[in-house]
This record gives C-alpha cells, structure tokens and sequence, in this order.
C-alpha cells in the first residue's frame, strides 16, 4: 500500500467515523418528533409486507394498518394501484424495500434509519474519493466533501426513507470508474455495470439519467468489445427482469399507473427547472448558496479533463431537466418530504464542481468566497434543525400548505432584519412576478461566473499534479 492510498484510507476512515457520528446523534434527537411522512409509509409497507406475507399484496396490511407498528401515527392512503384480481399492489419500484429488509428485522423504522445514516456517510467517502480522483488534492476533497455531507440536501436524507442516498451513491461509483477508467481492468468494469443496472428498480424517476451516463458510457468502452458487451448485457438482463417482473406480478409489462404516457409525461411543470433552485421555499441555492459555485466548477472542468468535463455536463445537465420538470409524475419541489430532495443524487456532481473551482482558484479572493458561501450554508444547516420543531422548516407538504413565502426566511429576519421573502421567487406559485424576482440572483450567479473564467482561467492553463 503506497503512501497516497494510506491516506485516503485513513481520511476516508475518519470522514466516515465523523458524517456517522453526526447523522445518528441528529436522527436518534429528532426521529420522535419527525413522523413518517410522503412515500416513507409506502417503502417500509412493502418491506414489511416482504417479510411478513412474503408477498407485495398489501391490501391486508393497509386493511390491518399495519402503518402504526413502524411509527406512522395518522392513517395514510395507499400508494398503490388495485389488480384485476383484487390484490392492492405498490407503484413504487422494490428495489429500495428489498435493501431496507435486514435494517428493518434489526430494529424497524430505527434500523432503517440507522442503514440510510451508514448508507449517506459511505456516500460522502465516496464523494470525497471523487474529488481526490479529479483534483490529487487532499484538502480540497475533504472541505468538498464536508460540505456535501452537513448542508441540505444530505444531511437531512441521511434519515429519511427514500431512494435517493442510495441512487447517489451508486451515481458516485460510476462517476468515479469512468474517470479512473476502471473498466480497462480486468473485473472493473463490473462496477459500473452493476451500478447502471441496479439505479433503475430503485425508482422510476432515475431512468433518463441512468439512460445517458450508460449511453455515455458505452461510447467509451466502444473500442473495448468485451467491456462494451459486458456493460450492455448487464442493462439487457436488468431491462428484462424488470419486464418480467412486473408481467408475472402485476399482469402487464409495468405497474399500470406508471404504463401510461399522461402519468410520465402529463403533469411537466418546466418552471421547475429554474424553481428547483431559486424558489425561496424549496430552491437548493437558498438553504446552501455554497451551491452557487457550481457553474464556475464546469469551466474549471473544463480546463482539468475535456473528455470528464463532456461526461459531467451532459449527464447532469440531462438529469436536472427532467428532475426539475416534474418527470415521471412527481412534483419537483419534492413533494412532502425535506428540503431539494430531488437534487441529492446530483450532490456528488454538485461537490465535483466545487472541487474543480477550487482546483482552480488564482485569486485569494475566490477562498474568501468560498469560505462565507460555505459558512452560511453550514449556519443555515444549524438553524434548520431546530430540535424543539424539527418539521418546521424542512417539511411542505402538498399545495395546501404553500403561500410562496418561507417560513425560514422569515425566521432569519430576527438575525438580519431584511425580510428576503419580498425579494426572493416563489415557483411553488408561479407567475410572471416569479420570473422578475429570479432575475437579480440569476444575474449575479452569472456575473460571478463570467468574472471568475476571465480573472482565473483564461490566460492559465491548470495542471494536474500527485
């Protein structure tokens, strides 16, 4: 074991210890006051329905509300569609509830709560790998890393019982075994395989972003026929269980709900791609403007690695469109759950960017930056915790309970005495007004990106050194 490989295992070791530390002493405070809430219910029904009846019929677990044995306190609608036969079968993939099946028999709703917090801080790791892959910078990775792991979206995923830590994670790996070429080895390209292959029984919503990076990915090994065979065959098989699965199970070729074309491409909402990170109650840029400097990361990128940088952009470019345009029938904003819980299978790529901006940096007043744009974010994480009340300002619920104003923007008056809530969008309400109000944080974003590419990367060329 060389000297570089120790290291990142002692870090990667210590970063785990740490992000674990910190979600398990957050999750075991404000688990009883935090009620399972949105698609929580239905993900640990149907793991609890594996278990117990072997099957996914859930309708006599619904009927018995078994919901009340892992925490749901109020009865709950299913989420779920009735068969020919009668039987009351999940829309939602099984992917995710097949994995949360031996944290569930350990310890229930706190088991599974105790997987995703080691799930999320295994995710960080790997997230701090990345950025040393790219950048052979070891504070860099770390602070990238850091930031990814305390700031919303993540750390308030670390203990909710959806998908997305997990899809993140296996996004993370295939980021990484493209840029390492890990696929040139003999059994490496079993990573990224595996990973494209397993994405999509986790959730509907991942097939666009899965279809591109493993298009993507297929160009590259396209020389290489046994890799680009093996890469394909594992998409074949995945594809086809998939189909197989749901004919014998539910009787057609996908879960009725999901076979139609009004229920994928019926309710877009484009204003999510603009509201996803600007609207004041749920925007991504407003709860962790470090998040801003992500668009400066794609010109760093650009200079670091051109072939990694046209991987980057496309994929998450592509991702984030249909994310924010209400892809697959969900809302962008989320719907009830925590804070741009959509975007935290983008985090690995968001913390990428961040890595390469600073990897990138000439002018000591971009740190100067960096550091207050990642000390708001992380005091923004503090205060949103808020252990008396800790739904208050994580948590929106369905329309009803929007009046395109944040509640937590109104709660930081009492620091700054500037009520932001009049200056800052709402796209949960769109308008025209919206569009008006997006323009001065648009065009500072902007400002920022065209002053740094022509005060640090224009006239320098950034080298990669061990």
């Amino acid at each position: 074991m060389n000297s570089i490989v120790k290291k990142c295992v002692i870090i990667s070791f210590v970063l785990f210890l740490f992000l674990f530390s910190v979600y398990f002493v957050y999750s075991i405070n404000v688990l009883p006051k935090m009620r399972l809430s949105g698609d929580e219910p239905s993900y640990l029904m149907i793991t609890y329905s594996m278990i117990h009846d072997h099957d996914i019929d859930l309708k006599n677990n619904y009927e018995n509300k078994d919901y009340h044995k892992f925490g749901r306190e109020w009865d709950t609608n299913p989420i779920a569609v009735n068969s020919p036969d009668g039987r009351l079968l999940p829309i939602h993939n099984v992917g995710f509830p097949i994995l949360l099946i031996p944290a569930f028999l350990l310890g229930n709703r706190l088991g599974v709560v105790i997987f995703l917090n080691l799930i999320t801080a295994f995710l960080i790791v790997q997230i701090f790998l990345l950025c040393f892959d790219l950048t052979k910078k070891y504070w860099i990775s770390i602070v990238c890393a850091l930031i990814g792991g305390l700031t919303t979206p993540a750390i308030w995923q670390s203990m909710q019982v959806f998908p997305e830590v997990v899809a993140a994670l296996l996004i993370t790996l295939v980021l990484r075994s493209y840029l390492n070429s890990w696929e040139k080895g003999r059994f490496g390209w079993l990573v990224p395989a595996l990973c494209l292959a397993a994405i999509p029984w986790l959730h509907r919503r991942y097939y666009v972003i899965v279809g591109i990076l493993f298009i993507l990915y297929l160009f590259k090994v396209r020389e290489r026929p046994s890799r680009f065979i093996g890469i394909l065959a594992f998409m074949i098989i995945s594809a086809i269980s998939t189909l197989l699965f749901y004919y014998f199970i539910y009787k057609t070729w996908m879960p009725p709900e999901t076979s139609t074309w009004d229920m994928v491409f019926g309710h877009l909402t484009p204003e999510g791609n603009i509201g996803i990170f600007l609207d004041q109650e749920r925007g991504l840029f407003i709860y962790s403007p470090i998040f801003v400097l992500i668009f400066l990361g794609y010109i760093s990128l650009f200079k670091l690695n051109k072939d990694y940088f046209w991987f980057v952009l496309i994929s998450s470019i592509v991702g984030l469109i249909f994310i924010s345009i209400n892809f697959s029938g969900g809302v962008w904003w989320g719907a009830w759950s925590t804070l741009a819980r959509y975007l935290v299978i983008f985090i690995p790529y968001f913390c990428l960017l961040l890595a390469a901006t600073l990897r990138a940096i000439r002018n000591k007043i971009y740190y100067v930056v960096f550091c207050v744009l990642s000390l708001i974010s992380l005091l923004f994480t503090i205060l949103l915790i808020n252990p008396s009340d800790p739904m208050k300002y994580l948590y929106y619920g369905g329309h009803a309970d929007y009046d395109g104003i944040s509640e937590f923007l109104i709660y930081l008056t009492k620091f700054i005495k500037v009520n932001l809530t009049n200056d800052l969008p709402s796209y949960i309400l769109f308008s025209i007004n919206s569009l008006v109000r997006s323009i001065i944080p648009t065009t500072l974003i902007l400002a920022l990106t065209l002053i740094f590419y022509f005060t640090n990367l224009r006239k320098y060329k950034v080298e990669i050194t061990g």
